[in-house]
């Protein structure tokens, strides 16, 4: 089947929110236009101006365009949640055990800074594992807010409750410290401090929601994309836009 080839112009000039799956080729529900090169026949991935390209090929139209993945300024975030639901609709958390302890490497190396939230609930104050974490982590903090929304959670309210949002460099002693639960989700209410984040300088690049089983990454390169299929966190089709700006709002100043 021949391919008829779209000529797209700088940036996106159509509402677009996900990416679904079609006979194995990742497609656009509804075509838009961005910022890319002329394609060649075949599916496939391109690197353009530092950003990742995804072919997309529409087999009802006969049409194809480009996708531009990767951070640009000016640019629609992207976004990429995990799998974290079994057919049955049943919640588990996949980035667990030997997975997770790979995240927490790849995340080190590919960012610079991570967050965990510690929560004083009701004014009974913070939990003895909380304190542990807290006090063992101190010398690498870089930042702590009291304003009750982060990456994952832009607004809450509880009676009686106070928050401290903290700001991390990583270090190596941060990498092991993180490893010393065994999934994601762990990082959870009402025991341990929650809702463990990284950024790359004050971009958010992953966030969780630890009592939700959530979590995802933010603008992910090709890199990012491969990794996550090779440990069945999450597949490419499942690539979002986000229209709304929404997680521009995960983003926090770090560097100046």
């Amino acid at each position: 089947m021949s391919a008829a080839f779209f000529q797209p112009a700088n940036g996106f000039s159509r509402r677009r929110r996900s990416l679904s799956s079609y006979g194995g080729k990742s497609i656009l529900e509804e075509p838009f236009s961005c910022k890319t090169k002329s394609f060649q026949n075949g599916t496939g991935v391109l690197e353009h101006a530092g950003s990742v390209c995804i072919w997309l090929f529409f087999p009802q139209t006969d049409e194809s365009l480009g996708i531009t993945i990767g951070r640009e300024k000016g640019k629609m975030k992207t976004h990429i949640p995990f799998y974290n639901f079994e057919e049955n609709g049943k919640v588990f958390d996949r980035c667990a055990g030997e997975v997770y302890r790979k995240f927490i490497d790849y995340a080190s190396r590919e960012c610079d800074f991570f967050m965990l939230v510690y929560v004083n609930y009701y004014g009974d104050g913070y939990t003895k594992i909380m304190k542990e974490y807290r006090e063992a982590l101190q010398p690498l903090q870089v930042k702590s807010r009291s304003n009750p929304f982060w990456p994952g959670t832009l607004g809450t309210y509880c009676p009686n409750t106070t928050y401290k949002v903290i700001f991390y460099r990583k270090e190596e002693k941060a990498k092991e410290i993180l490893k010393s639960v065994d999934r994601l989700s762990a990082w959870s209410r009402p025991l341990y401090p929650q809702d463990l984040a990284f950024f790359k300088k004050n971009d958010c690049w992953s966030y969780s929601i630890g009592h939700e089983v959530m979590g995802g990454l933010i603008d992910p390169t090709e890199k990012d994309i491969l990794f996550l299929e090779e440990n069945g966190l999450a597949s490419r089709s499942d690539i979002e836009i986000d229209m709304e700006n929404y997680y521009s709002a995960y983003d926090e100043t770090l560097i100046s």
